[in-house]
């Protein structure tokens, strides 16, 4: 009994030896790799990134902390042992469930991303950890701060691939201009709006003039429908020239009683220095009718006409009067022509892309000024006859306007996953899918030009003197060109131009081109015609050029 005894003492100090020396051991361990029991999280919980061993609550007592800094990845694993997937330490923390006048601590976290990329420029922080749940509104990176999403606050800031993290911008949603620093978005999903204006695009990420590199790791990204490109506006018609006035008829009687009998009548108002020439006044006694003035014009345009000449007078009692010429009709104005064809796609710019417009129709050319007819000569008063005066020239018609030209339609916008100009781009994973691109724009119709106005009629002549001379008509306005359809825009999932791209198990699709917006029509020389539409625009998962 006594041995026995003995023995099964020997056996429980052994055991309670061995438990100390293999907890000495551990904590040994634990204090050479960091964490022992130090480290918490901002709840008190001894924690350290690996797998929940149960109380105290969240710990798992197999951490090693390593040296390498702890930037978040697609294993999300903890290496400094601070409860989360990258350094709490080192980034500011962004929830759905936030406010923006907050700390932006795990515990206090900011509501949008702006505001978080805010605060960790100035606290010089290089993440912004994003919770699960929709971000409204676009974002704009900031060289060297780095965005991640996949977090879950309602469980101590737990990462995972099931926590959505999404972006929801306007129409580019994600922005990354002159970044010169290494740059990361990851784990988030981005959905840019469609385009609202004629013509905008749509861009779910938009790299320009970044040497970074961006790295764009397990995104999904989708960018929204391009924006049709605007309807090109109709020619307006030309203003119609104004009718002149007739000349007075002449008069039998002194001169001095006639004064207001045989005058010319005046030229039609033209809107576009284009007037009818005044007619010319009757001659009275022994003078010849007043030659009509020529119709205005001016340069490019329809000439005017010219004056007609006045009549000579009836010389007492031998004769020999003749009447006053009439005036010559203005010239027409010439027709525009149509729209030359867009260009087969637009730029591709450090702005984005510059859609491509269908050309506008030229205006018609305004027709000149008809010219005034001459007066009638005069009948001389001289011993047996009677002194009579000649009748009026007719105004000139004034001449029409031409036609203001079409507006040839806009260009289509395009519909870009991500785009890059003259970058440093990195995707590893994820998804890019781009929208259905804008269709171009319909070319604006030509129109008519301007009605000519008549000219002015003759004043007749009495006794011995002649009648003046009908004024000349205006020209007609010429008519104005439609204008060309605009270019269906483009859909790329990844569009780069001057940049160099990897993409590492990237899925990437694309949505439809757009359709090239037809031509307007005009009628040009007397025939129909058709302004040419716009070419289709083009589409692919991906294009670098």
């Amino acid at each position: 009994m006594r041995s026995e005894r003995a023995l099964g003492t020997l056996s429980r100090v052994v055991r309670r030896l061995s438990f100390v020396g293999i907890a000495a051991g551990l904590a040994a361990s634990a204090l050479w790799n960091g964490c022992a029991g130090s480290n918490t999280d901002y709840m008190g919980n001894i924690v350290d990134g690996g797998s929940d061993d149960g109380p105290p609550p969240g710990s798992d007592l197999t951490c090693l902390k390593t040296p390498d800094p702890d930037v978040p990845d697609s294993m999300f694993v903890d290496n400094n042992c601070d409860g989360i997937d990258g350094d709490a330490s080192n980034a500011i923390f962004a929830s759905p469930n936030g406010d923006d006048t907050f700390a932006g601590t795990r515990e206090n976290p900011v509501k949008t991303i702006p505001q978080a990329i805010k605060l960790a420029q100035q606290q010089s922080k290089a993440g912004v950890y994003l919770d699960k749940g929709i971000y409204a509104g676009s974002v704009t990176l900031v060289a060297g701060i780095n965005v991640y999403g996949g977090y879950d606050s309602g469980n101590l800031w737990s990462r995972s691939a099931a926590n959505d993290s999404q972006i929801q911008g306007g129409p580019t949603a994600v922005t990354a201009n002159n970044l010169n620093k290494e740059t990361h978005l990851e784990l988030v999903s981005v959905k840019s709006a469609d385009g609202t204006a004629p013509g905008q695009s749509s861009y779910g990420v938009f790299v320009a003039n970044s040497s970074g590199p961006v790295i764009i790791g397990q995104a999904k990204i989708t960018s929204g429908n391009g924006m049709t490109g605007a309807v090109g506006t109709n020619g307006t018609a030309g203003i119609d020239g104004k009718t002149a006035t007739a000349g007075l008829n002449g008069c039998t009687g002194s001169c001095g009683a006639c004064q207001n009998q045989g005058l010319a009548g005046a030229g039609g108002t033209g809107s576009c220095n284009n007037s009818g020439g005044k007619g010319g006044d009757g001659g009275c006694d022994s003078n010849s009718g007043i030659t009509g003035t020529g119709g205005a014009s001016s340069a490019g345009n329809g000439a005017g006409g010219g004056g007609g000449g006045g009549g000579s007078y009836w010389s007492c009692p031998f004769g020999g009067a003749s009447a006053g010429s009439q005036g010559k009709d203005g010239a027409p104005g010439t027709d525009g022509t149509l729209g030359a064809q867009a260009a087969a796609a637009g730029a591709m710019t450090a702005a984005g892309y510059n859609p491509a417009a269908g050309g506008d129709g030229t205006a018609g050319t305004h027709g000149g000024g008809g010219g005034g007819g001459g007066g009638g000569g005069g009948g001389s008063g001289s011993f047996p006859c009677a002194t009579d005066k000649g009748g009026g020239g007719g105004g000139g018609g004034g001449g029409g306007c031409g036609a203001a030209a079409a507006k040839g339609g806009g260009g289509g916008g395009g519909s870009f996953g991500v785009y890059s100009y003259a970058s440093t781009v990195t995707l590893n994973g994820g998804t890019v899918a781009s929208g259905r691109a804008g269709d171009g724009g319909k070319g604006g119709n030509g129109a008519t030009g301007g009605l000519a106005g008549g000219g002015g009629g003759n004043g007749g002549g009495s006794g011995d003197a002649t009648a003046g001379a009908r004024g000349g008509n205006g020209g007609i306005g010429g008519n104005s060109g439609g204008g060309a359809g605009g270019t269906g825009g483009p859909s790329y999932g990844i569009y780069a131009k001057m940049s160099t791209v990897v993409t590492n198990g990237v899925q990437a699709s694309n949505g439809a081109f757009g359709v090239g917006g037809n031509g307007g029509t005009a009628t040009l020389a007397g025939s129909f015609k058709q302004a040419p539409a716009g070419s289709p625009g083009k589409a692919g998962p991906q294009l670098f050029e």
